[in-house]
């Protein structure tokens, strides 16, 4: 894979296929999702490359967490477009307060929660660990997989395999991780 030329398909199977530090299992979605903030803040606000959404998804199994903060949940609900790093950031806080309040009023405790699930907040909710999470917001924003087809790593000229659509991204930035932090709660 050459991140300057990478793939819908190849961008989902590294999203996919994350793991966690040696030794450790998969952190809570919402702790991963406070590490991806941290990481966000400590970027700043210049639009983010390809190479940098990728990284940021595997850091943010082992980085550190921004601790959470009571008043994300006096902020606005955050439901327009993602434009930039605060309109990012202030998505990633509302999704993550999502996360706490439904774990606080036991959401978590729901059998069937993966069958969809409304937050206090009003938004439907399908996935509520980091590689479903991942995936589902990968693969809603920019396919590069079909449930029923075999993964082949091989490319085909017509740049299809299986059904799905392999292409190159050509965009990418604040507004794309909008769009996966988006369909990772919402796409089943």
């Amino acid at each position: 894979m050459t991140l300057a030329g990478i793939t819908n398909r190849e961008f989902y199977l590294s999203a996919r296929n994350l793991e966690p530090p040696a030794g450790e299992q998969m952190r809570e979605l919402e702790v991963y999702l406070r590490a991806l903030l941290a990481l966000i803040y400590r970027h700043g606000e210049h639009e983010p490359g390809i190479e940098e959404l990728l990284e940021w998804l595997k850091q943010a199994t082992r980085h550190e967490p921004e601790p959470y903060d009571a008043a994300w949940e006096d902020e606005e609900l955050f439901m327009g477009e993602v434009e930039g790093a605060l309109e990012c950031r202030a998505l990633l806080r509302s999704i993550i307060v999502d996360l706490r309040q439904m774990r606080e009023r036991g959401t978590f405790e729901n059998e069937y929660r993966y069958f969809g699930v409304s937050a206090p907040s009003g938004r439907y909710w399908y996935n509520f660990d980091v590689l479903g999470f991942l995936e589902c917001g990968v693969r809603g924003t920019m396919g590069g997989f079909e449930e029923s087809e075999v993964i082949v790593l091989i490319k085909p000229s017509e740049g299809e395999s299986a059904g799905s659509e392999v292409f190159e991204l050509e965009e990418w930035g604040w507004g794309l991780l909008g769009e996966i932090l988006i369909c990772g709660y919402c796409y089943e």
